[in-house]
């Protein structure tokens, strides 16, 4: 009941903790508290695994058999064999685990490096983010969309300090997105099931240019691409590349099949860089721009490029969306870096609760070695006495209890090193971004590992090698 009340205590500190450290609004963590039910539970799990633990021990003391003792201890010594090995066994498994939470905590520390280097395709710095909704009630054509957005853009545009304004429908790295199926013309599918998808996006004329999105082929769009001109789409240099390897897409067309393209053909006019839309990292999927002229959605995020520091500019971009609509919400409030530092929520929430636990396992695997040793540096006092008296020097006793949590330590290591090893093979196979696992990490973590599992067994070891050998020949 102890422990579990200090685990508790301790489960609500790293809740309080990591609160605010995550980004905003990422899965709420901010908000996560242990509450009565929460804390029953653990209650409830802490005192059965007690219970269950502790039912081996006592059946064990139950059944105790004197003579099988005796045979036990005229093997050369006083515990009994079984009891030995199960404790070895439990400081070995955690040790294992130890290992492998390190290993995890380490590889996604290295995701978590690698993907603040990727470059996102965008201009992240000066960059202000506001999001609207507008309701179908109010709004129910697209005429009148196209009016409140047409206005909306342009007040925002006449704010001192802003340098280009834009409108996008699904934000990017914003855990959101569309997806549409298309058909290219002229290109037959290779089989009755396959299925060609791209991310689709609704973007304002002003949109790359706002996030720094380099142009590579054709036009921007501009205010010609009205909903009674011909339909137009940019693409993704992936795209222009997957479907067109060696050729200029501009003047292609392709099929979309959405309901609000009305099944009709839509030419390509541009060709730009890639953008990580999902994540940071793994594998950029075609990707489809719509001008938000010919196809008017009720969501649109506006991204506002300042010349300085855009949270100067927040409260007059809120107010010229209110000036149009009084009574809309602005949603998403924020700049483009807090958007790129939430996408990386979830890889910092891992790695640090892996290095948490980690930490935990380590400390709890050095405590494990420290009573293994010590109760058996207890039980051998008579037969340390006996070895001094004989001319055993401090150093000898010192290398013998030592060899013992050394063992532990090192069948620990390796066992925790080949399981590591192979989830580490799965895992960097099957999430993009994750480093596989080299000699140099694995070095450097089953090294401090042993050293501190050797620590842990040097205290009793010492103890060992002081013995006065006439009190430990009389404590038999």
């Amino acid at each position: 009941l102890l422990g579990a009340a200090l685990g508790t205590m301790l489960a609500l500190f790293v809740v309080r903790l990591i609160g605010p450290v995550m980004p905003e609004d990422l899965y709420r963590v901010g908000e996560a508290r242990v509450d009565g039910a929460a804390l029953a539970f653990t209650l409830l799990v802490a005192v059965a695994a007690t219970l269950f633990f502790g039912l081996a021990p006592a059946l064990q003391a139950s059944g105790f058999n004197v003579a099988a003792s005796l045979k036990e201890g005229g093997r050369g010594s006083s515990e009994g064999q079984k009891g030995k090995r199960l404790r070895s066994a439990l400081v070995v498994s955690q040790i294992a685990m130890t290992m492998v939470l390190m290993v995890g905590a380490a590889l996604t520390a290295q995701a978590l490096i690698r993907m603040q280097r990727v470059d996102p395709g965008f201009e992240a710095d000066r960059l202000l983010t506001l999001g609207v909704t507008l309701s179908s009630a109010k709004y129910p054509d697209q005429t009148q969309r196209a009016a409140f957005q047409d206005e909306v853009l342009g007040r925002l545009e006449a704010l001192a300090g802003v340098e280009a304004v834009g409108g996008v429908s699904y934000l990017p790295l914003d855990f959101s997105t569309g997806v549409i199926g298309f058909r290219v013309e002229g290109r037959e599918p290779t089989s009755a099931d396959e299925d060609l998808f791209a991310n689709l996006n609704n973007v304002t004329a002003g949109y790359f240019d706002a996030m720094g999105i380099s142009l590579l082929r054709g036009r921007p769009f501009n205010d010609a691409d009205n909903a009674d001109a011909p339909h137009v789409i940019a693409i993704n240099q992936t795209m222009a590349e997957r479907f067109w390897p060696g050729e200029d897409p501009i003047g292609r067309r392709v099929l979309l099949d959405e309901e609000d393209t009305e099944g009709g053909w839509a030419s390509i006019v541009a060709v730009v860089e890639d953008v990580k839309h999902r994540w940071l990292i793994g594998e950029v999927w075609p990707q489809v721009y719509f001008p938000q002229s010919q196809y008017r959605t009720r969501g649109l995020r506006f991204v506002v490029r300042t010349s300085g520091d855009p949270a100067v500019v927040t409260a007059a971009a809120r107010e010229a969306i209110w000036s149009v609509d009084r009574g809309l919400p602005v949603r998403g409030v924020r700049t483009m870096n807090q958007v790129v530092a939430q996408s990386l929520g979830p890889f910092q929430l891992a790695s640090g609760t892996l290095a948490l636990f980690g930490v935990l396992a380590l400390l709890l695997a050095c405590l494990g070695i420290y009573g293994v040793v010590a109760y058996a540096v207890n039980r051998r006092l008579n037969e340390f006495g006996i070895r001094i008296a004989l001319g055993a020097d401090a150093s000898d006793i010192l290398g013998l209890v030592m060899k013992h949590g050394a063992a532990l330590a090192g069948i620990g290591t390796a066992i925790g090193l080949a399981i590591a090893i192979a989830l580490g093979m799965v895992v960097s196979g099957s999430m993009p971004g994750v480093p596989r696992p080299g000699p140099l990490l694995f070095a450097g973590i089953a090294l401090p590992l042993v050293a501190a599992a050797l620590a842990a067994s040097y205290l009793p070891a010492r103890r060992a090698a002081k013995l006065d050998p006439a009190s430990a020949l009389r404590s038999e």
